[in-house]
């Protein structure tokens, strides 16, 4: 009796460990398997199309699945001389001019040269859902496995360990992250070598933070590294980043920001074209925008943090260090519109070239309809449709803001469609069905004539 006793309540015990473990445990994620849109990237651009899908209809549905690891698609895709030494000679002008080496997976927490080989991110120990929107959601470390492209279109995902199957009317592939487009060339879609000449063709100035490459220094004969063959990319994004803070600097204490904890508000990349004849080293600025930093929104100070950021790129690229590479300032070549008013000196016509870019940004025309294609692509259409696929778009942008948003009504605007009406005699168009010399007065005459008709007709038995 004694020991039956026992036994129940251990038993009882146990039913209660293990109720109050499930209830600390972690819920489990539940997704919808139709959506209308489904977008896979591994960095900010997807994010950004899936806030600007569902703000713009409401009724319907979007899913952001971002995962965790992101190698930049114009990185090198395999080891050079030539923009390792380069990725060295970046770093150590950079701690040269005060800045400190920090960890490249902090992602820009505090100003510093982060010196690293590739871009991968750091993985979240979980996934997480967030109901952004009530028809936005978004799932992190999202693992897709695979597309789906036969008699429907989605997206085979792994969540908890667990195969699901999500679908949805059009798939977009967005960013800069090469396993994402990838997994195009895993089902046939595109082949390996359509796939790469594909990404390739991406002009720069979108593919980059942004779409300013200045200065720019020409690579010389006389450089020190040896020769090697060049790689098959024609430009070369050097994972290596510099980060400022510029809006609270002072006199030239560069580590004051780092010291007392302030973000940086700006980024520098480097863009290397390794391939002769014309081999150069450009200087790529950005804007770290954070939606607690509202006076980035302000062209002016825009402006400065670029202007102060290019400052910088001048004196990392006229440094002794960088000089081992026998660089010579390029003269920047300035637009048409812009070439009357932009002084033809360095470095005033780079800052001329900034304030020009900026311009185009917040003075673009608010009509998507009214702006032409920048640019035209072998395998994309001007809304950046696959052109062998309809339902399937790639956007291989790598552009922050403030030059990222204004591309989306471009890209996303209403087609003007012209409506057929349907009838029993078969499909009418538009100017057929036009009432053409009627009155209002008219038609509700007929119409009282009609309904006349109808209440004299006998019911139906």
């Amino acid at each position: 009796m004694r020991r039956a006793r026992l036994l129940v309540m251990l038993a009882v015990f146990l039913v209660e460990h293990c109720v109050s473990s499930s209830a600390g445990a972690p819920s489990k994620i539940v997704l919808d398997s139709h959506f209308t849109y489904i977008i896979l990237g591994g960095d900010h651009v997807a994010e950004s199309i899936g806030r600007y899908l569902s703000s713009k209809d409401t009724n319907k549905t979007v899913l952001v699945l971002k995962g965790s690891r992101c190698n930049d698609v114009l990185e090198p895709s395999e080891p050079s001389k030539q923009w390792l030494e380069v990725s060295y000679l970046f770093a150590e002008s950079a701690h040269y001019l005060g800045y400190e080496f920090i960890d490249p997976f902090l992602h820009g927490s505090k100003p510093g040269i982060a010196f690293t080989n590739q871009t991968s991110s750091f993985i979240p120990p979980l996934q997480q859902l967030y109901a952004v929107d009530p028809n936005l959601k978004m799932l992190t470390d999202a693992r897709p496995q695979r597309i789906i492209y036969n008699k429907a279109l989605g997206v085979e995902v792994s969540i908890n360990f667990e195969t699901h199957y999500l679908f949805a009317k059009e798939l977009i592939i967005a960013g800069r992250c090469l396993e994402d487009y990838q997994l195009l060339s895993q089902v046939d879609i595109l082949p390996r070598d359509t796939l790469s000449a594909l990404l390739n063709e991406v002009p720069l100035e979108v593919a980059l933070k942004s779409p300013i490459i200045a200065p720019i220094f020409t690579l010389n004969g006389n450089a020190t590294f040896s020769q090697t063959p060049p790689n098959k990319q024609p430009y070369c994004l050097l994972a290596t980043e510099l980060f400022i803070e510029t809006l609270s600097k002072s006199g030239t204490d560069q580590t004051l920001a780092a010291k007392q904890g302030i973000q940086p508000n700006a980024k520098v990349n480097i863009v290397l074209k390794e391939q002769a004849p014309n081999r150069w080293i450009g200087f790529n600025p950005s804007v770290i925008y954070q939606e607690s930093a509202t006076e980035l929104s302000d062209p002016a100070t825009m402006y400065k943090v670029l202007a102060d950021t290019i400052e910088v790129c001048m004196k990392l690229g006229t440094s002794q260090t960088f000089q081992k590479l026998g660089l010579s300032l390029q003269p920047l070549r300035i637009p048409d519109a812009a070439a009357s008013t932009c002084p033809p000196d360095q470095p005033d016509s780079v800052l001329c070239f900034v304030n020009y870019t900026l311009s185009t940004v917040y003075n673009s025309v608010e009509d998507p309809a009214t702006v032409s294609p920048q640019f035209k692509m072998e395998h994309l259409a001007e809304d950046f449709r696959l052109k062998s696929s309809r339902n399937l778009r790639l956007l291989p942008f790598g552009l922050t803001s403030p030059f990222l948003e204004h591309w989306w009504k471009r890209i996303f605007s209403p087609r003007k469609v012209i409506r057929e009406y349907t009838t029993r005699i078969g499909i009418l168009s538009p100017d057929l069905t036009q009432l053409n010399g009627y009155t209002m007065d008219a038609l509700l005459a007929k119409l009282r004539e009609r309904l006349k008709v109808i209440e004299s007709m006998p019911p139906k038995l």
